[in-house]
């Protein structure tokens, strides 16, 4: 399964401002985040065969 890149940065992007990360910081941290969203979505996907 492919992911988007715009949307998972979008999610991320997301995440961070609902947690009130300073601008600045989100720039150092949103690829880290995207590639979370990524996993955490591998994951779920996967649940039951991990």
């Amino acid at each position: 399964m492919g992911y988007d890149e715009r949307l998972t940065t979008m999610a991320a992007r997301r995440v961070l401002l609902d947690a009130d990360v300073s601008r600045e910081k989100r720039k150092q941290v949103i690829d880290k985040m995207a590639a979370v969203v990524i996993l955490q979505g591998y994951m779920e996907s996967h649940r039951d065969k991990l």
